[in-house]
């Protein structure tokens, strides 16, 4: 679907629910992108990855746009390289201290706030990677953002309502309407988590099988 329908669709249910106030085009925008976003990350799950050629350094900067912290596997060459937490992460510390390499992931924020501000996504290292290897990072990717109205909406056709009805539940509890708005946000759960049902039934479910069987897996 393309974002002019989904917007037509958002007029339709909002000239039925008689606002007190009238639904800039900008706010639509806004809020059904936001829901896009929140909707894609948390049911869809659209994986990609970013590799990139090492060098004696602990941090890269991501070039691509739909990098999330969602990071789910860092791969250097054949080695797997564990998540850490940032808080444990320690600045110029002696490497030979450091006995295993980890990752966290960390956005920046630059520019000065009277101009158009960009995040910088890295992924660092507890220690310096080596030269000359393959450094490959997958994770869970955003949404494509809305770029103009004859652009497609970058879900799956089953979870698109689901974002329509966020939206007009956002839009009906600002103008008070909480009784309505509840409706249609508990149909967007529904449909999310229906969706959810449909794409997980063939998938391994670890946490419900035993332990023996398992470690035979």
């Amino acid at each position: 679907m393309k974002y002019r329908a989904a917007f037509e669709l958002i007029d339709a249910g909002l000239i039925k629910a008689e606002l007190g106030f009238p639904p800039l085009e900008g706010a639509k925008k806004e809020f059904f992108n936001a829901k896009v976003q929140e909707v894609g990350l948390r049911a869809d799950k659209k994986k990609n990855s970013e590799s990139f050629s090492t060098t004696a350094t602990n941090s890269y900067t991501f070039t691509n746009t739909d990098v999330t912290s969602r990071i789910f596997k860092v791969q250097l060459d054949t080695k797997l390289v564990p998540f850490v937490s940032e808080k444990r992460y320690i600045d110029n510390l002696d490497e030979s201290k450091i006995d295993n390499i980890g990752f966290f992931y960390k956005e920046t924020v630059t520019g000065p706030e009277s101009s158009a501000r960009s995040i910088v996504k890295k992924i660092y290292f507890t220690k310096d990677t080596e030269a000359g290897k393959t450094l490959t990072v997958s994770y869970y990717a955003s949404p494509v953002a809305y770029t103009d109205l004859d652009s497609y909406i970058d879900l799956p056709d089953q979870l698109i309502p689901s974002a329509l009805h966020y939206t007009l539940g956002h839009f009906l509890a600002l103008d008070g309407q909480l009784q309505i708005a509840s409706g249609h946000r508990g149909l967007a759960r529904q449909i999310e988590q229906e969706y959810v049902e449909t794409i997980s039934t063939r998938e391994a479910k670890p946490d419900i099988i035993p332990p023996p069987l398992q470690d035979f897996l």
